[in-house]
């Protein structure tokens, strides 16, 4: 028996435990429910069992109790219940909406005096016998007017911090409860809470019971990049106000940089500034020597270190370091051509866009940079490397022999004293020009005015030409067709009309250069000469017309052929006459001649 007696004590004990825990009063926080006075309030009590009716009852903190409503149960069927009013109708509502939740409307203006049953004092809901919450009242008037602001505090020389400040007015909390709770938020991450809320300083009092006042907040800086907001929810009331931030909202970590000349010449003054991006908020570039953005070295000499940092938050940040180098002169330059022998020499009218490039071997600290004090025309630039390039988009025959020169230049240089320039006397080949020179001893047959590529001689007379060529690779082989083979020379001695009427032609080939095997090469060209022999059957007093051109050489052509003929019709005749041979219509009529005598 005593043993079935402690088991039904434990399993009461459990079910009283998991009632009390399970009913319970909303909003309610900390204990504490707001009534508002210029509105209705509504208190809900969930966690009910069905089956059980509800009572709504006000603990005074004299120690009296009032009952200010009761609530039946729900049937099955149902899905509410009919609720009576207690003590105080019309101050105090109540209704069961559903099974498990009752409502406590609360209507402070419904009775004259109905502040003072709220104030201060508690509400409970119960399930009698076994269930009870209780939640005490704070009549409350939440503030008309709140202005938040926020900002970041940089000082120089001390930590940094945000401050923010409210500017409460007209609020009243039965209970003294006023307070500002603070909220940080970085970009669209969750937001954190600033301390556990701060207590609203009284400053004024309206109306013997509403208060105004402000509320302030110092709290470290933020630790991290991005864009900041705050917002602040103020008790009595629990309305959040968005706190309008001061200066710039975004934490940016700085990155300095500064102005000094990497090289310098040794013994040379050095000066400076450390600048760049201090942060935001702003930090203060200076130099950890100087504590200044200024930097002033005198007779600077190598390997020396300065260090440019942003005072940021207090702390030195973001340091980059200076280190003195001494700057030194490039070599002599040298301008290089290209390297293949089928691209260099150039040779004028087929080489295109022709580049030579300029380097030194020594390229200097700083780097040179290369400029064309001469190029005759080419067009200046600097490859990937930093080389210097001169391009030539046309090469002719007058760029051959031509000098260019190239000039290094840098820090070392330009205070010091310039190095000599580098230079390169351009090779260009081109294909022979030629020209038909008579030699005059030996020569007689005259150009035409007409056309020089034609001369008309006599026969019997000489034909003697030269065949001169200008080219590079100088022009090593000439050969005419038909004549003299490879000769520069066309000499015939005595011009005959039928063997020496015709066009020659004279070819020319360059030598192969002095650059090894070059396919491109040799050069060749080639002129053509058109010789006219008069016939010596023209009369020896006849004037001779220098401008028969090609037409008298037919002509005397034709004259001979019209001699040939008349001499084979002659030829032909007689020998017919000595045969007695007659056409066939000569006998014909013979016969018929005949025919007519005998008759």
């Amino acid at each position: 028996m005593f043993l079935t007696a402690v088991w039904l004590l434990v399993d009461l004990q459990t079910y009283l435990v998991r009632d009390c825990e399970g009913v319970e009063l909303s909003p309610c926080r900390n204990n504490v429910t707001e009534v508002t006075e210029t509105a209705t309030t509504s208190i809900t009590c969930s966690g009910l069992a069905r089956t059980q009716g509800v009572a709504w009852q006000v603990d005074y903190t004299s120690g009296n109790t009032d009952t200010i409503g009761e609530c039946q149960s729900v049937t099955a069927s149902a899905t509410s219940s009919t609720c009576t009013a207690g003590s105080l109708p019309g101050l105090f509502t109540a209704t069961r909406p559903t099974p498990t939740t009752s409502v406590m409307t609360i209507n402070p203006s419904a009775l004259n005096n109905g502040p003072a049953y709220v104030s201060g004092h508690t509400l409970r809901c119960s399930q009698p016998p076994t269930a009870s919450t209780v939640c005490r009242m704070d009549y409350v008037y939440p503030s008309d007017t709140v202005s938040c602001s926020a900002q970041f505090l940089n000082p120089r020389d001390a930590a940094w911090s945000v401050s923010g400040r409210c500017d409460v007015t007209k609020v009243y909390s039965y209970l003294g409860r006023y307070t500002c709770q603070w909220y940080q938020q970085r970009g669209s991450s969750s937001e954190t809470p600033l301390g556990q809320g701060v207590s609203i300083k009284n400053s004024s009092v309206e109306e013997g019971k509403y208060i105004n006042g402000d509320c302030n907040v110092t709290t470290s800086f933020p630790v991290g990049d991005g864009q900041y907001s705050y917002r602040v929810v103020i008790t009595p009331g629990g309305l959040s106000h968005t706190a309008k931030f001061t200066g710039t909202s975004l934490i940016r970590q700085p990155s300095p940089t500064h102005n000094c000349s990497r090289y310098v010449t040794d013994g040379q003054n050095v000066s400076c500034t450390c600048s760049g991006d201090v942060g935001s908020p702003p930090g203060v570039a200076q130099w950890s020597s100087t504590q200044s953005p200024q930097l002033a070295v005198t007779r600077a000499i190598a390997g020396q270190q300065q260090t440019c940092h942003v005072i940021y938050n207090n702390q030195a940040v973001s340091p980059v370091t200076y280190t003195v180098e001494l700057a030194s002169p490039p070599s002599i330059p040298t301008i290089q051509a290209p390297s293949s022998v089928s691209e260099y020499p150039f040779i004028a009218t087929v080489t295109r866009s022709a580049t030579l490039t300029c380097g030194s071997s020594t390229p200097g600290r700083p780097a040179a940079s290369y400029t064309w004090p001469v190029n005759h025309g080419g067009r200046e630039g600097t490859d990937v490397s930093g080389r210097g390039i001169l391009t030539f988009d046309t090469i002719s025959k007058e760029h051959d022999g031509k000098t260019v020169s190239c000039r290094a230049s840098n820090l070392y240089t330009a205070n010091r004293r310039p190095v000599p320039d580098g230079s390169l006397t351009l090779e260009v080949y081109y294909h022979p020009e030629l020209h038909l020179v008579p030699v005059t001893d030996t020569n007689q047959c005259q150009p035409l005015t007409s056309n020089p590529s034609y001369c008309l001689v006599t026969e019997g007379q000489s034909v003697h030409f030269r065949c001169q060529a200008s080219s590079k690779p100088v022009a090593k082989v000439f050969t005419w067709q038909p004549g003299s083979g490879n000769s520069s020379d066309l000499y015939i001695q005595s011009a005959n009309h039928t063997l020496h009427t015709r066009t020659y032609n004279c070819s020319v080939e360059t030598g192969l250069g002095d650059h090894g095997n070059d396919p491109r090469l040799p050069l060749r060209n080639s002129m053509l000469l058109t010789v006219l022999v008069e016939s010596i059957m023209k009369s020896p007093g006849e004037k001779q017309d220098s401008s028969l051109g090609v037409g008298a050489a037919v002509g005397v052509s034709v004259a001979v052929m019209v001699c040939i003929v008349v001499v084979f019709i002659v030829v032909f005749s007689v020998w017919l006459w000595r045969r007695h041979w007659v056409l066939p219509c000569a006998a014909a009529t013979a016969r018929e001649a005949d025919d007519g005598l005998k008759r």
